[in-house]
């Protein structure tokens, strides 16, 4: 008989074939695992997406808000020093006035109010 040879081989050849298959196979699941532990860790990092942008822009606004309080001071803080420039100004004029007029020094004479300073914004 020559029939068992031929048979035996290809019997040999299906178990090779048969064996890559399941290497195959688990290959596939392995790499189907991997794939669902990557699906699995971008799913909670887009659950956590919405929480991080939320903290972020709450703060953001309190940043925001805390520049607005800070200028809203600083503005105050530049009316208060103008209206002090004024008074000081004015008080000075007033000083002035009462001085004794003295006609030898000409100096003293011409006593012009500086222009008050602009208020800040």
């Amino acid at each position: 008989g020559k029939k068992p040879a031929p048979m035996k081989s290809e019997l040999s050849e299906l178990q090779g074939r048969l064996a890559k298959l399941e290497s195959f196979i688990k290959g596939a699941y392995a790499d189907a695992g991997k794939t669902q532990k990557e699906i699995d860790k971008a799913s909670a990092v887009a659950a956590k997406t919405p929480a991080v942008i939320s903290e972020r822009s709450k703060m953001q606004a309190s940043t925001d808000s805390a520049l607005k309080k800070a200028l809203a001071e600083k503005n105050a803080q530049a009316a208060k020093i103008a209206a002090q420039q004024k008074t000081i100004e004015e008080l000075r004029a007033k000083y002035l006035k009462m001085l004794p007029k003295e006609k030898s020094e000409p100096a003293a004479a011409p006593a012009k109010k500086p222009a008050p300073a602009p208020a800040k914004k």
